[in-house]
């Protein structure tokens, strides 16, 4: 025993040709292009500026390291005047 595994312990799909792991396979390879959109708002009056469709292409776009974009969406407060986040934020007037 190693830690809080047995060494017997096997992975469910032990049989990389059954039709369920080819399946899992086939699902994995078709989701690799989902991306979590990003959202811009204006930090100063909440107003909706631009959405991309993945952290590279807001890095791209606004020359800002997708590790910032990340940060200040976990923190939830502003960076350089920009609001990140992965919703839409609902406008408070």
């Amino acid at each position: 025993m190693i830690g809080r595994y047995s060494e017997n312990d096997l992975p469910v799909c032990v049989n990389t040709s059954s039709p369920q792991f080819l399946t899992l396979v086939d699902k994995l390879v078709s989701s690799a292009h989902i991306k979590k959109v990003i959202f811009v708002f204006d930090a100063t009056n909440h107003q909706f500026l631009m959405k991309f469709n993945g952290i590279m292409e807001a890095e791209r776009e606004l020359n800002i390291r997708h590790e910032v974009i990340n940060k200040y969406i976990q923190l939830g407060t502003a960076y350089n005047g920009y609001l990140f986040s992965h919703h839409r934020l609902i406008s408070i007037n």
